[in-house]
């Protein structure tokens, strides 16, 4: 009967050998699941770097254009002040007043220098900035008056 007894405990732990291969399968399943999810990882990655990349030129420079050149001096004869702004490409401009401030707004960027001005042409001017975008210039005047736009071509 010991006999007997032993192969009924091995018969009843002979259901417990197939465990072994299930736990096999199931490190199996870990590992595969394991390298799915790096994948997955990795192609999300992949594709977040790719559209900063795509996308980091654009919001650099907007409009793909370097700020445009521009020089601008003041001419004081005649009794007046005339604002001359010499464009090294084309840039469109426009020209607004409220009281004492003269405000002149571009298209695009523009690259220029207009403290000078203040020196320059101080009974008119007494204060001249560039906004930070490029796209504006704004002038404190000294004394009201009113403001005139007309281009030239040389």
């Amino acid at each position: 009967m010991a006999s007997s007894a032993s192969t009924l405990f091995r018969a009843a732990r002979g259901s417990a050998l197939p465990s072994r291969s299930r736990h096999s399968w199931a490190e199996r399943a870990t590992a595969d699941a394991a390298r799915l999810a790096f994948c997955v990882f990795l192609f999300c990655f992949v594709l977040i770097a790719a559209a900063l990349a795509a996308f980091a030129p654009a919001a650099a420079a907007p409009h793909g254009h370097q700020p445009a050149r521009v020089d601008v001096t003041a001419d004081l004869s005649g009794g007046f002040a005339r604002l001359v702004f010499a464009f090294h490409e084309q840039v469109g401009a426009s020209v607004h007043s409220a009281g004492n401030i003269l405000i002149i707004n571009f298209d695009r960027p523009v690259y220029l220098v207009v403290e000078h001005l203040t020196t320059q042409a101080s009974e008119y001017i007494a204060a001249a900035r560039r906004d930070p975008d490029g796209r504006s210039v704004r002038f404190g005047l000294s004394r009201s008056g009113r403001s005139q736009e007309s281009a030239a071509v040389r």
